[in-house]
């Protein structure tokens, strides 16, 4: 009778621990404050890497809280210190490489853009990542990734209780799991507008002209650009002691001058052209159908592209739809 009972035990923890298509694996558990349910989805690389004296394999980590979500990546030993520079490659989004903080132990990385990064692996079947450890070889490792969008189905809850996370559960809550067609239609916009976030900000986060969400001073902006907690916004370039400068919003960007109480705002779905004028003596003007919006100081090269190109892609989205 006590073996039978131990076998029930086992299997009960087996279940609850369980594999699902061979390579995801589902834990539920509470966090170290023992106060948050927390789901916790891990996928075991296909390959294995000698790291310094033996062979591992990579673990890809899925955490969900109710108030937070990583996205990470166990490189199974010392990988490096504070900051890993870290790329992958997953279609059919192509490469990308970004800066990605490291755990106490420099063996983790953990992802600035959980949420992108979690409709990409959604939307695919593969990922390859990488990183180029201090003193070490490169590690890449590569991650099977069917099935995790019938995983999250199947633990919605835990992804419903959590605000960020709302939109994308909700995207996801009717899709057949098995139509990849419908899947990748469903996902496309939230990815597109989530990808051209990502860049703006990776190439404009250095500029200190610029504050990116959540931005410090968001309560001056109530009053300042009449953007109350129910406007999305994305960015603030400040221009005259934080009051007076152009708010990039979800649907529009609202402009103030100084000398001036008028706030100009220029919806995305009216906006024909935007163009970037000046040289590096004169200093960069922003103009938007050909007239002039805002000088961008401290703002060169790369990053007067990033600007142009946010906001045309922002009106070529908006115009679509």
């Amino acid at each position: 009778m006590t073996t039978y009972l131990h076998l029930i035990i086992f299997f009960l923890l087996f279940l609850d621990g369980a594999f699902s298509n061979d390579n995801w694996r589902i834990l539920k558990n509470r966090d170290s404050n023992n106060k948050q349910q927390l789901l916790h989805i891990q996928n075991i690389s296909t390959n294995e890497e000698r790291v310094t004296s033996e062979r591992r394999r990579g673990k890809l980590d899925i955490i969900v809280k109710q108030d937070k979500i990583t996205l990470s990546v166990d490189w199974g030993e010392f990988a490096n210190l504070d900051i890993g520079n870290v790329y992958y490659d997953i279609k059919p989004y192509g490469m990308w490489e970004d800066n990605w903080k490291m755990s106490k132990n420099s063996q983790i990385s953990y992802s600035p853009d959980p949420i992108l990064l979690l409709t990409q692996l959604i939307n695919s079947k593969e990922i390859a990542v990488g990183i180029r450890p201090k003193y070490n070889n490169e590690i890449r490792y590569y991650f099977r990734l069917d099935g995790l969008l019938k995983i999250i189905q199947n633990n919605l809850v835990s992804f419903e209780t959590n605000p960020n996370l709302l939109a994308v559960s909700q995207i996801l809550k009717h899709i057949d799991s098995y139509d990849s067609s419908k899947v990748s239609g469903a996902l496309s916009n939230f990815i597109v507008k989530e990808t051209q976030l990502r860049t703006f900000e990776r190439d404009l986060r250095s500029n200190s002209r610029f504050s990116f969400r959540p931005i410090w001073y968001e309560s001056e902006l109530i009053s300042s650009h009449k953007a109350d907690n129910n406007t999305e916004k994305i960015a603030y370039y400040n221009n005259w002691l934080k009051k007076k400068g152009t708010l990039f919003t979800e649907k529009d960007i609202r402009i103030t001058k100084l000398f001036s109480k008028k706030i100009n705002i220029i919806q995305y779905s009216d906006i024909n052209n935007a163009t970037i004028r000046g040289n590096n003596i004169i200093g960069y003007s922003l103009y938007i159908n050909n007239k002039y919006i805002s000088r961008l100081k401290n703002t060169r090269g790369k990053q007067l592209k990033s600007v142009k190109d946010f906001i045309m892609n922002k009106s070529i989205s908006f115009r679509r739809s």
